[in-house]
Order: structure tokens, then sequence, then C-alpha cells
């Protein structure tokens, strides 16, 4: 993975995820996750929209990701289904 420039996702390297990503103290999630969608759509890819956020001072490792629910059910049921488990 690594860092994009402006008008493409933040973080590239990760296939199906169009990543938004910002270091900020107080996360404004909507207008964020609305950026990232923006893009998607202005660019016209099959990626999901996310956005990775930490604070200042935060590990990496406790960033949060935030995207819509039906994306989080596709990659969700996936798992599921490559773990053999019951799935809807």
């Amino acid at each position: 993975m690594s860092f994009n420039g402006a008008g493409q996702a933040d973080l590239i390297g990760t296939p199906g995820l169009h990543v938004e990503a910002k270091r900020v103290e107080r996360l404004e999630v909507y207008k964020s996750l609305d950026q990232a969608e923006r893009s998607v759509t202005n660019r016209n890819c099959p990626e999901t929209p996310v956005v990775i956020s930490r604070r200042n001072n935060t590990k990496t490792g406790d960033s949060i990701v935030i995207l819509r629910l039906d994306g989080f059910l596709t990659y969700y049921l996936a798992w599921l289904k490559s773990m053999g488990l019951p799935h809807i």
C-alpha cells in the first residue's frame, strides 16, 4: 500500500477499495464518506468507497474504517462464504 496524490484514492494498493484517509481530531463522517463516494463516481470506478481515520498521536492500527452498510455486507458475506460459514 502507498499514498497517492489529489484526485485519486489516498491509499493505493488496496484492490476493490477507494480509500479516503483522514488524520483529524474531529472527523466529519458523512462529509468524508461523501468525498470518497464522489471520487468513485467521478472516476467511474467499481471500487467500494471507504474512509480510514485516526486522531493525532494514535497508532495506525487503532484507526477506524467507515463504509456504508451495503459495502460492508458485500465484504462480510464474501468472508462468510470463504470460511464455509452459513450466510443469508
